[in-house]
């Protein structure tokens, strides 16, 4: 039977070497095709909504200044002569910004696209308003029923009722949508001050449920994410295809995320303005119920077709820009941008991202990322014979992990099913013992890396790896490894083999002292050779310059003494030779006889 050994060379350990080593442009079509200009390419400020929300915000502040007068008349320290007044003038302010957000909100809309409810609900709004002035103002025989005096004397309950009736639309726009429940909760806010002013009741649950509102609408604008069905990666891909992939879903994601913020009416408007001008400009590029429609002559070069689409896209974040502002646009261009695929990315970026003025410093950042995580992999012995495609695949797949000091990376005795590259900061690795007591066996910094036994199968971890740090780690899940295997077969047979050969060394008393990490490095350096059986791996006298370790097989040691050859050793898998190479030993391998 014959002998596999690996080898290592004295050189490599021998000499300086340790054991570990310490959108660029404007799109040149944009407002030249077809001879339009529909929108600037410089940015657009603001945002069609902020002067909404800077009524609402200001309506709950003047009631809390009344308040607060109130409290300090209880209090004595205001004297209510000085207070009435300006607490009349305050409450008039809040419930007439109420008001004018109402009217802000209904100036753009078409009466034409509304729906039969809609415009029921509103003339059923408008009745309600006539009726409950009317109401009031007969109760006060002193004031003309037209004048000044009279609408102020209802303010207080027409005002919020006028700016519930004008928020029908709003609210069957943004109805489906993620900021939904903020509308709703805002008009409810209008239906309880009509409520309470009428009845003479304390108005704090109102105040309460306006103040809910706007959190709502901050929360829903800061930290919702809007990114659904993200494409699937898929390795056996044309670059033509992948450009469309990218253009269709940062289109169809940017489109999205300005429904869920600007309102499905919005949205609707937005997507005929944008098709208009794609038609006259001669793009045949579309967005048809917020996906993309794509009608390119498939002949177009890559360069021509991202010169196109990033025309398109320009515009699109243009327009976009006018509703929510151009905060909210870049927002939403980079979370459509996180959510492509490596490959479509790296397409992207060098045929559409960099013809787009927003996305110019994505496309940078991403070379710069693709750059510094193909690096990482490079330098790790656990990926020291991939080449280059290899590599690109490993890094198509890694997801970006973030950890803040103390937490759990893995844990010890649960199932492992993703390997983890630090990145950036620091995790220390703990073991328990049989009594349970937990010791701190290593600590990573960049670079090293844990978890590598997950690739291959359901194992559970070995140890614990904790974050002492605020910690930046890519991640490779066996799911995804799984499909890379599948497009090359001899990947997995290359990281199978790296993680045998450091399990082997691990297990010799010789390398006790190392870590995993020089470990894996020296496992890196091994060289597989063969050998049959008789054959001389090593000759007495010659000067030894390797090291072999022994993965299968049995090789005898014999030395010559007076003429002849005594064996004095015989070794198997797991055991080495050569490291005495100095002294006159002779090794030949001879067939298994042995587990």
């Amino acid at each position: 039977m014959s002998c596999r050994i690996f080898s290592l060379s004295s050189r490599w350990y021998t000499g300086d070497n340790s054991v570990i080593p310490c959108l660029a442009r404007n799109s040149t079509k944009t407002g030249t095709v077809a001879g339009i200009c529909p929108m600037k390419n410089s940015p657009v400020p603001g945002s069609r909504f902020a002067p909404v929300f800077r009524l609402l915000g200001l309506c709950p502040l003047a009631l809390l200044l009344t308040e607060l007068g109130n409290v300090a008349v209880g209090w004595h320290l205001l004297n209510p002569g000085v207070l009435s007044p300006v607490a009349a003038g305050l409450g008039h302010l809040a419930y007439a910004s109420l008001l004018l957000a109402g009217l802000l909100l209904f100036a753009d809309t078409n009466l034409k696209e509304l729906r039969p409810l809609e415009k029921a609900l509103l003339a059923l709004g408008l009745v309600a308003d006539y009726g409950l002035v009317l109401f009031v103002a007969q109760g006060q025989r002193t004031v003309s029923l037209f004048g000044i005096e009279a609408l102020l004397a209802v303010s207080g309950s027409l005002f919020p009722l006028l700016a519930l009736t004008l928020l029908v639309p709003t609210l069957f726009s943004f109805g489906r949508t993620g900021f939904g429940p903020a509308w709703v909760i805002l008009s409810l806010a209008l239906g309880g001050l009509v409520a309470v002013t009428l009845a003479g009741l304390s108005p704090l649950f109102p105040y309460l449920l306006l103040a809910a509102s706007l959190l709502l609408h901050h929360l829903a604008y800061t930290r919702v994410t809007f990114l659904r069905g993200q494409p699937e990666a898929a390795l056996d891909m044309s670059d033509q295809h992948r450009l469309q992939r990218a253009f269709a879903w940062t289109v169809a994601s940017v489109f999205g995320q300005f429904r869920e913020t600007g309102g499905e009416h919005h949205a609707r408007v937005l997507a005929e303005q944008f098709n208009n001008y794609a038609l006259a400009a001669g793009w045949r590029v579309s967005v048809v119920k917020g996906r993309v429609h794509d009608s390119l002559p498939a002949d177009l070069s890559l360069i021509e077709r991202g010169e196109v689409y990033a025309a398109a896209l320009t515009l699109l974040l243009d327009m976009v820009a006018q509703e929510v502002g151009e905060k909210l646009t870049v927002q939403a261009l980079q979370r459509a941008y996180d959510g492509l695929p490596w490959e479509e990315r790296e397409v992207g970026a060098q045929y559409l991202f960099r013809d787009v003025k927003r996305a110019e410093a994505l496309g940078r950042e991403f070379r710069a990322t693709q750059q510094e995580h193909r690096g990482l992999l490079r330098r790790m012995p656990l990926f020291a014979t991939m080449d280059e495609a290899e590599i690109d695949l490993l890094c198509s797949r890694l997801r970006v992990e973030h950890y803040s000091p103390g937490q759990v990376i893995i844990r010890q005795g649960e199932r492992g099913d993703r390997f983890y590259i630090l990145k950036r900061g620091h995790v220390e690795v703990a073991q328990r013992d049989e009594r349970g007591v937990s010791d701190v066996v290593n600590r990573l910094d960049r670079g090293d890396y844990f978890g590598e036994l997950a690739l291959l199968r359901d194992a559970p971890r070995n140890a614990t790896c904790r974050a002492t740090l605020p910690t930046e780690a890519l991640s490779l899940s066996r799911q995804d490894f799984d499909r890379l295997v599948k497009a090359r077969f001899a990947l997995r047979e290359k990281v199978d083999r790296s993680i045998a050969r450091a399990d082997l060394l691990r297990r010799m008393p010789l390398f006790a002292e190392l870590d995993a990490q020089q470990i894996q490095l020296i496992a890196a350096q091994l060289q597989e050779e063969n050998y049959e059986p008789g054959a001389v791996i090593v000759c007495q006298g010659e000067i030894g310059e390797a090291f072999y370790v022994i993965e299968s097989g049995r090789v005898q040691v014999s030395v010559a003494q007076d003429g002849e050859e005594r064996v004095i050793a015989e070794r198997g898998p797991g055991e080495y030779v050569g490291e005495i190479s100095p002294c006159c030993s002779r090794c030949r391998a001879r067939p298994r006889s042995g587990p």
